[in-house]
């Protein structure tokens, strides 16, 4: 990856040296913002190119005194203004780059050294000056902290007078600076005057020493001078996270780690508008403040960007695939009022396009806040279940239709008592998935269908052989501790693990084929049966079928829908059918709902069905007794 931005070449030497010239604005625009603020300074492409020059030339003028220190010769303070203490204090900072004040307590008067001003870009004035010359320019938010902290020290509250702010240069961009003074020493009274110096600490607090951008309190500030002007100009804040990053780059030095990243900083800054706002953010994040007139014109934005982002990054001379993804809120300055709040719409989306994949861009919505507080809701409830003994197993039953409608199985399903009621899966499974509360959760269940199997009274009515099947997600196939878990439990209960059986889905084995892989060979080696689950639905592979160490294929429900009408659903169904059972498989067809699709399936080769026609999902406790109230069916 390059580490410089190369103007195309157009053969006239003329227009490389113009945008070349440009480019240096631009850069030197750049670092005024990264560095101390957002004030835009660069030209547009129509202005001539003696104003270029010209424009350079103030910009270069501007900003030597914050990045060269200037000693101020000792007799920069004479002529009169100040007092001996702080002619004194001068000789003392003398070759430093502080400014220099003395405040006189009685007149309200001020004496500002030349370096007071240049360190803000300011025209040096000489004094006595009122103290509105200093004070107006500090922050609105920062002026009542400042005066509290003069009286406070001033009334002897206080051992020193020391306090940060921030305060406008002449670029209208603020700085952030801090203060330290002493007074007179008066025993009686509040002293007749202060004096003491401002340092500019605006680079140790608003920039990020990794990439050399500004960081997150400074994308703080810049969004709040945004929401107090008046601009009606449509904004969009956005959040790239460098999502892999953490998982790649543990291996390097963090020296190595720095260069790369401003290696990589450098470049996005290249690639976007001179007028967009790039900060790095923790946890290998960047924070963007966009002008754009349309969405379409963000698009180009974000893919000149994407761009920079497809290309590998030099660690350590070492090629490195960064992956990312965005998220983005469209704003306008006056509708907003509160920061805090646009930051938290923007890490939602980002982390709703992190969740949907690499390369995502998401932008935030109503739709997606009130998804998010449902899955707020949804992970308290979880735990409020998990905390008190919450976790309900249901049970659908499996019926062979060969064996005249035995029950020969259950299927345990998940519900959580919450203070609404029983709810469902659909309220909590995709949140547990995303905070690991899907392993207690699953233990939970597991636990009670395993207490089911050892059940007398089910023995009893259903036989010492029935099954019960049990969902593994993704997650729990990563699991490096279920088998031998599951394994101690059915021991503990003295419970043959030929009696459960675990079902997973395609899409769960393929997000890590290889761990998948191994943990489902571990439980059947160990004699638990292996079901695949919603065999039919969305990219269902035939392969799969051959790869994987099953025992059972279940038939999803999508296969039998309007299947009495439809003759090449049956004759699709037929032909699954048949491929399991030459491959060994059993077969279950599920959402089998009434008798005419009852009949065709069973005429089809159906052995075995799951669904409403026989029962719904039943808790444990009533299972017995109100399945018992049908009649073996016999279709």
């Amino acid at each position: 990856m390059a580490d410089m931005c190369t103007p195309e070449s157009n053969g006239e030497e003329k227009s490389r040296e113009i945008e070349i010239l440009d480019q240096a604005i631009g850069t030197l625009d750049a670092w005024v913002r990264n560095r101390v603020g957002t004030n835009d300074l660069t030209l547009d492409g129509q202005r001539a190119e003696s104003e270029r020059v010209a424009r350079l030339a103030v910009l270069c003028n501007a900003l030597y005194p914050q990045v060269t220190p200037s000693p101020m010769p000792f007799g920069a303070l004479s002529g009169g203004c100040f007092s001996e203490h702080t002619l004194l204090l001068g000789g003392v900072l003398d070759g430093t780059t502080d400014g220099i004040w003395e405040w006189r307590l009685d007149t309200d008067q001020l004496c500002l050294s030349s370096r007071w001003f240049s360190m803000l870009g300011l025209k040096e004035e000489h004094g006595p000056l009122p103290s509105s010359v200093w004070l107006d320019r500090v922050h609105p938010d920062d002026q009542a902290m400042l005066r509290e902290a003069v009286e406070r020290y001033l009334n002897s509250i206080d051992s020193s007078l020391a306090v940060e702010y921030r305060i406008k240069d002449a670029f209208g961009t603020w700085r952030m600076m801090a203060c330290r003074g002493v007074s007179d020493g008066q025993t009686s009274g509040r002293g007749r005057w202060l004096v003491g110096t401002q340092t500019d600490i605006t680079d140790q607090r608003f920039c990020d020493r990794a990439t050399g951008l500004g960081n997150a309190e400074l994308l703080n500030q810049h969004l709040d001078d945004i929401c107090r002007s008046n601009s009606e100009q449509p904004l969009y804040l956005i959040k790239l996270a460098l999502s892999n990053a953490e998982d790649v780059l543990d291996a390097f030095p963090p020296h190595h780690i720095e260069g790369g990243l401003r290696r990589l900083s450098r470049v996005m800054r290249c690639r976007l508008p001179p007028d967009t706002s790039l900060v790095a953010l923790p946890n290998y994040q960047f924070g963007l403040v966009v002008e754009a007139d349309s969405r379409a014109t963000l698009s180009d934005i974000m893919d000149r960007l994407e761009a920079v982002l497809s290309e590998p990054v030099i660690f350590d001379e070492t090629g490195v695939w960064l992956s990312h993804a965005m998220g983005i809120v469209e704003f306008h300055p006056g509708q907003v009022t509160n920061v805090p709040q646009l930051l938290m719409q923007a890490r939602l989306a980002l982390q709703h396009a992190v969740r949907t994949g690499v390369g995502s861009r998401c932008f935030y919505t109503d739709a997606l806040a009130e998804l998010t507080r449902h899955a707020g809701a949804g992970e308290q409830m979880i735990r409020e279940a998990l905390a008190h003994n919450g976790v309900r197993c249901f049970l659908q039953p499996i019926v062979s239709l060969s064996e005249g409608g035995r029950i020969v199985g259950f299927e345990a399903l998940m519900r959580l008592q919450t203070e609404f009621g029983i709810i469902g899966p659909e309220y909590f499974i995709e949140v547990a998935e995303r905070t690991a509360l899907i392993h207690p959760l699953s233990r939970h269940l597991l636990e009670q269908a395993i207490d089911v199997l050892a059940d007398p009274r089910f023995n009893t009515v259903y036989g010492s052989e029935f099954t019960v099947n049990v969902n593994l997600s993704s997650k729990q196939l990563l699991d490096a501790t279920l088998v031998e878990w599951l394994m101690s439990a059915l021991a503990r209960r003295h419970v043959a693990p030929t009696r459960l059986q675990v079902e997973v889905t395609e899409s769960s084995v393929l997000a890590e084929p290889q761990t998948a892989r191994l943990t489902l060979e571990a439980l059947r080696a160990r004699g638990i049966s292996i079901a695949l689950d919603d065999f039919g639905t969305g990219y269902s592979s035939l392969a799969q079928l051959c790869d994987l160490p099953l025992d059972t294929v279940k038939l999803d429900r999508c296969l039998v829908m309007h299947i009495e009408s439809d003759a090449r659903k049956r004759h699709v169904l037929v032909s699954m059918i048949e491929l399991c059972k030459r491959l060994g498989y059993r077969v279950v067809v599920e959402g089998v709902e009434d008798f005419p699709v009852l009949r065709t399936v069973r005429a089809l080769g159906g052995d075995s069905i799951q669904g409403f026609i026989y029962a719904r999902p039943l808790p444990v406790g009533r299972v017995i007794e109100e399945l018992s109230l049908f009649p073996v069916m016999k279709a």
